[in-house]
């Protein structure tokens, strides 16, 4: 061939679903010919991650006082942590306010925090919480409280973070 000629070859990349942060591999050219050598023969290509983990939170959106004694909450994984990889999940009740329309924690729902851990874990892996909803005689109308979660992991993020939920007064 021509002095400057060149040969191409492709290697395959191969996606999957894993959180595992950029890989680099490498090729080698080598030859056998008694009379051609090899300038550069090795190459290093970085491939880009492109997965992502997400959590979700959903909840109900109303619970009875009186009737329901928790408000159960799920959180979501959307796609997978690989072997080894793990994120945790911080989740919490929120006052959205105070005065009409707004539940009270110790009044109308006991406050809740705690973790959630994820490790290795598939796309659409799921963990509950459950907040304790709280009974009394007191005619109040229909109230609002929230969760959110949030997370300081490295490897995922919050999709849809918060989760409100109505306490319909039974007095």
């Amino acid at each position: 061939t021509a002095d400057g000629a060149q040969q191409t070859f492709n290697v395959p990349i191969l996606d999957d679903a894993i959180v595992e942060g950029d890989e680099d591999f490498g090729v080698e050219i080598t030859t056998t010919s008694p009379i051609a050598g090899i300038g550069v023969g090795t190459a290093t290509t970085t491939i880009q991650d492109d997965d992502g983990v997400t959590f979700d939170v959903s909840g109900p959106a109303f619970v009875t006082e009186g009737t329901d004694t928790f408000a159960v909450y799920t959180v979501t994984q959307s796609g997978e942590l690989g072997v080894g990889q793990s994120a945790t999940v911080d989740y919490s009740t929120v006052e959205l306010g105070t005065g009409v329309g707004f539940a009270t924690e110790g009044d109308d729902f006991t406050a809740v925090a705690g973790s959630l851990d994820f490790i290795g874990t598939a796309d659409g892996a799921q963990q509950t919480f459950n907040v304790p909803i709280l009974d009394d005689a007191i005619v109040e109308g229909d109230e609002d409280f929230g969760v959110e979660i949030t997370t300081l992991s490295p490897v995922a993020g919050i999709g849809i973070g918060t989760a409100t939920t109505t306490i319909v007064d039974d007095d």
